[in-house]
């Protein structure tokens, strides 16, 4: 599952990895444009890589509604959670999606002092996540955080001048035994 697809950036990158892809946004008119990038990319590998999109909000979303998008192998989320209001919320939601051994992969930024947003004053997000932070959100959430390294830095064009922000991939398991 792709947490926060938006135009499918890196799903279309994976078609050759998973049998299904399921994206989920909170806007149709992105994941209509994401779904047509994974047909595409799926269509040229050859492939026959089954395709769901959801418009969906999982940090809100009522349990019932979730429960039809697991259970899941692996989650995904790339430069979206700084975006998302309730972060230890959407966590613990996805994680009760995830199979017992389910994956949870996150990219996304350090903290940054709010520069990576900087050109949009209406920007209401969060400015990075630390690794301290991250940890006590996916331990609540029932994961095992498993790795966490700087792994990018962006050279992000900010009011004129190139910054250099740092962004991390995070990977957390489900643990075997039942929540």
């Amino acid at each position: 599952m792709d947490i926060g697809t938006g135009t499918g950036g890196v799903s279309p990158l994976l078609v050759d990895l998973f049998e299904e892809l399921l994206l989920v946004d909170l806007e149709e008119d992105v994941l209509v444009e994401a779904a047509a990038a994974v047909t595409a990319a799926s269509t040229a590998m050859s492939g026959a890589t089954r395709l769901r999109t959801v418009v969906i909000d999982l940090s809100t979303a009522a349990a019932q509604d979730r429960a039809a998008l697991g259970p899941l192998d692996v989650a995904y989320s790339v430069m979206a959670l700084h975006h998302v209001a309730d972060v230890p919320r959407l966590l613990h939601n996805v994680a009760d999606l995830l199979r017992p051994g389910g994956r949870l992969v996150i990219a996304d930024l350090e903290p940054d002092g709010g520069l990576y947003h900087a050109d949009s004053p209406s920007f209401e997000g969060h400015h990075g996540f630390r690794q301290d932070q991250l940890v006590d959100w996916v331990e609540a959430a029932g994961l095992r955080l498993d790795d966490y390294r700087t792994a990018y830095v962006d050279p992000k064009p900010v009011a004129g001048t190139v910054r250099h922000l740092p962004i991390f991939v995070a990977t957390a398991t489900r643990s075997v035994e039942s929540r």
